[in-house]
């Protein structure tokens, strides 16, 4: 009586918060935060600091990562910047 979940292949990553275009973008595996971010035009004006969040669609939880962090097929990655004091 046991039962097995298999996710579907949404093939994009959802790049979402202080970027130039959010939006969706093409999965490529084995891909990290920072390519989907290049994608999604860079950051949204001039920053102080970067937290950056990466949303698990399978397991629902969200948790914050550095740009290195490899992406998988239906993650969502939000950025949240804080701009420049001066």
């Amino acid at each position: 009586s046991d039962s097995v979940f298999v996710p579907a292949l949404l093939g994009y990553v959802k790049v979402s918060g202080d970027v130039v275009r959010p939006g969706l973008y093409s999965y490529n595996a084995g891909k990290n935060v920072d390519h989907y971010v290049t994608m999604a035009g860079g950051y949204a004006g001039e920053h102080g600091s970067t937290l950056m969040f990466l949303f698990d669609r399978i397991t629902r939880v969200s948790m914050e990562i550095s740009p290195g962090v490899v992406v998988q097929d239906g993650d969502e990655i939000r950025i949240s910047v804080s701009e420049l004091k001066p």
